[in-house]
């Protein structure tokens, strides 16, 4: 299975998000790793889910712990990349084995004149950034905006099977956010479904 751009599926909390995910060719899956914070994922939550996983990426997200405890948070998880959201904060992670993202609130860079100049400074400092909001958001012009940059930023807002033809290949790919099951086992995947499939190319 392979998609046609790079894909992130964040704030996974459940086992079936995890391998539907995984099997259907994503890149990178997120868990939150803070405790207290909204959709946090235990240790044995989240080595129960990704002991059933190959061939994709773990990301550390942390909403606002301090970075003297995500290098030791760090040291206890298998993670590819360690995912903040605070530019402030990456000095003092550049020496985790992991690869770092940086998370920008989509409504935080709305009408900035030096768009480009300051994301493009941010790339420097990461493999990637993350433009995706905590709840729901939409500005299309923005995201045309980015788009058009030629940087590798993740879109993770506007993103439905009817807007992926506006996803260019400027960016380096888009986000997606996982959800609760129903119950144990039983998921509703008919939104990512419809987006995976849509993005499905032939091997």
């Amino acid at each position: 299975m392979a998609l046609s751009t790079y894909v992130k599926i964040s704030t996974v909390t459940n086992l079936s998000d995890a391998r539907y995910a995984a099997g259907m060719g994503v890149d990178a899956l997120g868990f939150r790793l803070e405790e207290g914070q909204p959709g946090y994922v235990t240790p044995v939550q989240f080595h129960g889910i990704t002991e059933w996983l190959a061939g994709v990426a773990l990301v550390g997200e942390f909403l606002g712990t301090d970075t003297a405890v995500i290098h030791e948070i760090a040291k206890e998880y298998p993670l590819d990349y360690v995912q903040v959201e605070s530019e402030e904060m990456l000095s003092d992670l550049q020496s985790l084995s992991a690869k770092l993202i940086v998370r920008v609130n989509p409504e935080s860079i709305e009408g900035r004149e030096d768009l480009e100049d300051y994301l493009s400074q941010l790339c420097k400092q990461v493999d990637w950034v993350l433009i995706e909001p905590e709840g729901d958001y939409s500005n299309l012009p923005l995201k045309d905006q980015l788009t058009a940059l030629n940087l590798p930023l993740v879109i993770g807002f506007d993103v439905s099977e009817s807007t992926l033809g506006s996803l260019s290949t400027g960016v380096k790919g888009l986000a997606l956010k996982g959800g609760e099951e129903e119950r144990p086992g039983f998921k509703d995947y008919e939104e990512m479904m419809d987006i995976l499939e849509a993005l499905e190319v032939d091997n």
